[in-house]
């Protein structure tokens, strides 16, 4: 090949333009579970059923021990609802201009109302260390996408069980939604809350 032209005697395959791969970055954990459209595996109409349950010792703060349904129903392409409970104490709640999966914002804010309530932490504090955790913090393991919120921290102490509290998110492309488990635990407080789908 010279100057774009082929010479005679050059092949085909002498005077093929070389071949480009470029390298597409794997995405983060917290691109995983915060900029991944998980509902574009389900047609507007479609539902997903998960199970909630929630185990603490009396005393804790938590309340009382939960088991109870969450249904994720697409009403948009960017808009869904999540009711939790059955019957007369359904509460439903609403989502706009979101393509994630909004079973994670209300398992976070279930798991963080539960330490405060526990703890009497201040709800800025945690919070804050929470969304720290999911962005920086955050690793694979087994399988799981796994984020120890106060591990390492000074004044963790201060949060007695819940120090060692585990954030899990279970992913699966094959999933409606694709959340297959969210699971918050303090083994320390005797803590554990779970959303898991349900598959029947």
């Amino acid at each position: 090949m010279f100057g774009g032209v082929s010479l005679p005697g050059e092949s085909a395959a002498q005077a093929a333009p070389p071949v480009v791969s470029v390298a597409v970055p794997e995405p983060s954990p917290a691109d995983l579970l915060f900029a991944t459209p998980h509902l574009a595996n389900l047609a507007v109409g479609d539902s997903v059923r998960y199970a909630h349950i929630r185990r603490s010792p009396e005393g804790l703060g938590v309340g009382p021990d939960l088991s109870e349904p969450a249904t994720l129903e697409k009403r948009a392409e960017r808009a869904s609802t999540v009711t939790i409970g059955a019957a007369s104490h359904a509460r439903t709640l609403e989502f706009e201009q979101l393509s994630g999966n909004p079973m994670l914002m209300v398992f976070l804010e279930s798991a963080l109302r539960s330490v405060g309530d526990a703890t009497g932490g201040g709800g800025y504090y945690l919070r804050n260390r929470i969304r720290e955790s999911l962005r920086d913090r955050i690793a694979a393991e087994n399988g799981a996408l796994v984020a120890r919120p106060f591990a390492g921290l000074p004044e963790a102490e201060r949060l007695g069980g819940f120090a060692g509290l585990t954030l899990t998110f279970v992913l699966s492309d094959d999933a409606p939604g694709m959340v297959e488990t969210l699971r918050a635990e303090a083994t320390g407080a005797g803590y554990l809350e779970e959303f898991t789908r349900d598959a029947r």
